[in-house]
């Protein structure tokens, strides 16, 4: 069995490729390296990947990627997981824009063009954005309320998939996902930044005082997958560790487990910041009989694990805190 994985390179990318070859599923990845933040960190998450005969990489940008080019690829794999785009709130606004509109909305297109010539079930790694500050917990029956124009094409791309998959009989499964947390996390991502400012001394600017749900990365991938295998087509998935913490509490494990304080810079909050997420995960559990295996005290554990052995990476971490 072969897969394609979009955004191969990026964080949650990266983990599942190696997720899905452990599971004995061969990966072809297709990842442009945009300068969203330094590609180098990318090049980095894909080092033992590129030393696995079981993984191949296309260097390519989605959007621009030709059809004949794109249904070659499609050809040979037997699923699609799309986790290609451009993320983060407070960075898609104004000048910043359209990036994201590329990133997000045309290079989910141009794939489902593809797909119109070469049907394959394609699994959408969505976003809780699109929820926005609507009523918690979050259903995936309410109407989205995105609070950023990063949500705003998180939510197009899923009405994208959604108008492909009744007008072209495509399979497809939407994954909203909720602050996935882990190694490799992006740059810009506040636990690796909290984890560096605590190991390094500097300053950490913590921004308002929002609430989430943060889900640990292989749970995440493990979740991906068994929409693949047990997802009903055109069903969406809220994808939570299902329980909602402040960033004070978040701030005090991570001390705990460095056995220093963090050196905190409180600032207001961000626009486009929802204030607080939780999922309903009633569909998730009763479909594909996934829950989050990782605990959160746990998951930070390894990931502060992964941050003292692989320091040269994780000083990118360092340009945000």
């Amino acid at each position: 069995m072969k897969a394609l994985v979009t955004g191969a390179a990026g964080f949650i990318g990266s983990n599942l490729s190696e997720y899905l070859i452990d599971q004995g599923i061969n990966v072809i990845g297709i990842d442009s390296f945009t300068t969203h933040y330094d590609p180098r960190f990318k090049r980095l998450n894909l080092y033992d990947l590129s030393h696995n005969d079981a993984f191949t990489l296309v260097e390519k940008d989605l959007a621009l990627i030709s059809k004949d080019e794109l249904t070659h690829i499609l050809e040979k794999v037997d699923v699609v997981f799309h986790l290609a785009a451009r993320a983060g709130v407070r960075s898609s606004w104004g000048d910043n824009f359209m990036p994201y509109l590329s990133d997000n909305i045309m290079a989910t297109q141009n794939l489902l063009e593809a797909l119109k010539q070469v049907p394959k079930k394609l699994i959408y790694a969505g976003s809780s954005s699109v929820y926005g500050d609507g009523p918690i917990p979050f259903n995936v029956s309410q109407k989205p309320e995105p609070v950023s124009p990063y949500g705003v094409t998180k939510n197009a791309a899923e009405d994208l998939i959604r108008l492909y998959g009744k007008w072209h009989d495509m399979p497809f499964t939407i994954m909203r996902l909720f602050n996935v947390y882990g190694p490799r996390q992006r740059p810009d991502m506040a636990f690796g930044r909290l984890i560096m400012a605590g190991i390094s001394g500097e300053v950490f600017n913590l921004y308002g005082g929002v609430k989430r749900e943060f889900t640990y990365v292989t749970d995440v991938c493990a979740a991906l997958q068994d929409a693949f295998l047990y997802g009903d087509t055109g069903k969406t998935y809220n994808v939570s560790g299902s329980a909602v913490v402040s960033m004070d509490e978040i701030i005090k494990i991570i001390e705990k487990e460095l056995g220093k304080e963090i050196n905190i810079l409180r600032s207001p909050g961000i626009k486009g910041d929802a204030s607080i997420t939780k999922a309903n995960m009633g569909d998730i559990k009763k479909d594909l009989k996934w829950e989050p295996d990782t605990l959160l005290t746990e998951g930070i554990r390894k990931q502060v694990r992964w941050i003292k052995n692989n320091l040269n990476q994780a000083s990118y971490y360092l340009n945000e805190v």
